[in-house]
């Protein structure tokens, strides 16, 4: 029985959270992989080392001075090797990197994969572990995806070697060696590459909640925690915004049933919740209620639309011609509303909708504008055949208008587009409504 234990940032923001991953790691002879993040905040007033490493890069490359943040930096890694009394020659690998980040030839992915370079560093002599680099390990073909099979040879090199090792999250390398940095928080996606190819029993997800929650309790105060949840349950409320788990790292162990379980650094005798290919009902059959903010709706109307072969993929490929990223399409007879990413498309909003009307024949083409996006997401439809009715007529109740509705066939999986200004209220009464059963 093998275990990969992920931690993140707030995981390791100073030598207290090393105090508790030593022990979490030591309470348990199963967990003999482990994967970290950068160091995060270790106040409220703190950066993550991560974020700093990225404004470190832009003030290099638009020859900003960067000696003060530089400073910060190196001092938070010089705290925490000091005060656990740890041998790593911090001060040289810090004199090293200041000396490549002079000559500005270092890359960004580079640079800032340094953070979880020095905290796993240090972590590795701090739990007696064997530190092995993910470039040495992670291998990404130059298409930019993953290489199993190359990734998997090289882990059972080490793996063969080494009883415990602990590798840097957030980043691999390319057959050439080069740096290849993943997403933000791609450690997570790190773990779970790592929990693949080490045919892991369990994938521990080690975090700053004590599980995953049915609501973002910066909206909801003190949410209820979900016992078990679905891998798809989880990729649509990751998906949606809720800031649980990297949304890429679940497919690496969906595709050979390893569960997932997120727990809490923290508070590590919670139970936190456990994620696999089916989960146990739930008192409410709900397992969250998430969304996000900044959409815009193209809605194009053209009579006759439902009967005219292809008129769909011309849209999508106009679309696709601009390099925007289509989250939702909800059709009608003679509508269809393409919800985009805002951000994606301001600088081009007005040259794409003339192409669509020229291109399509539209008879009509609306915008709608500052859109949220909120998902409600739940067990089996066959168990939630009233949950669209109750969604639309909690809202209803209220005074939500709600512009847009999309609904899936196999998990129950109800988005709902509504107005930016609506977002929080929304939220906060579908939690009310659906699990506590009253008024907000």
């Amino acid at each position: 029985m093998v275990k990969v234990a992920k931690f993140g940032g707030s995981s390791l923001a100073n030598t207290r959270q090393f105090q508790k991953v030593k022990a979490i790691i030591e309470a348990d002879s199963t967990r003999q992989i482990v994967v970290v993040s950068a160091l995060g905040k270790s106040q409220v007033t703190d950066d993550k080392i991560t974020d700093l490493l990225y404004i470190l890069y832009a003030h290099m490359k638009h020859g900003v001075s960067y000696a003060d943040l530089w400073q910060t930096i190196a001092a938070r890694f010089m705290t925490v090797k000091t005060e656990l009394g740890l041998q790593f020659p911090m001060e040289e690998a810090l004199g090293k990197l200041y000396q490549e980040i002079q000559k500005e030839t270092v890359s960004e992915d580079y640079l800032v994969s340094r953070g979880e370079y020095l905290t796993a560093l240090l972590m590795s002599e701090y739990l007696g572990f064997t530190f092995v680099d993910a470039k040495e390990i992670i291998r990404y073909g130059y298409d930019g995806k993953i290489d199993y099979l190359a990734t998997a040879s090289q882990f059972q090199v080490y793996r063969k070697k080494y009883a415990k090792i602990l590798v840097p999250g957030f980043y691999g390398a390319y057959p050439n060696q080069q740096i290849k940095l993943m997403s933000r928080g791609g450690s997570d996606v790190t773990g779970a590459i790592l929990a693949r190819v080490a045919q892991a029993t369990l994938y521990e997800n080690w975090t700053d909640v004590s599980g995953i929650l049915l609501a973002d309790p910066r909206l909801i105060d003190r949410p209820e925690r979900v016992s078990f949840a679905t891998y798809q349950e989880l990729q649509e409320l990751s998906f949606m915004g809720a800031n649980v788990l990297h949304e890429e790292a679940i497919l690496p162990v969906q595709e050979v049933k390893i569960p997932i379980q997120i727990k809490n650094t923290n508070c590590p005798q919670d139970p936190g919740t456990l994620i696999s290919e089916t989960a146990q009902t739930t008192r409410h059959n709900i397992t969250g209620i998430a969304g996000k903010k900044g959409y815009i709706a193209l809605v194009l109307g053209k009579r006759q639309m439902i009967s005219e072969i292809g008129f769909l993929y011309r849209a999508m490929e106009i679309i696709k011609n601009h390099e925007i990223f289509i989250e939702y399409i909800l059709s009608g007879y003679d509508n269809v509303a393409i919800i985009l990413p805002k951000k994606e498309v301001e600088l081009s909003l007005y040259q794409l909708m003339a192409e669509l009307k020229a291109t399509l024949h539209l008879d009509s083409l609306e915008i709608l504008e500052d859109i949220a996006l909120v998902v409600v997401v739940g067990r089996s439809a066959g168990k939630n055949v009233n949950l669209s009715a109750n969604v639309l007529g909690i809202l209803g109740a209220a005074g939500i208008d709600v512009g847009l509705v999309s609904q899936s066939t196999a998990e129950l999986n109800i988005v709902l587009g509504v107005k930016r200004s609506d977002f929080a209220q929304t939220i906060q009464k579908l939690y009310a409504g659906l699990v506590k059963g009253g008024d907000a």
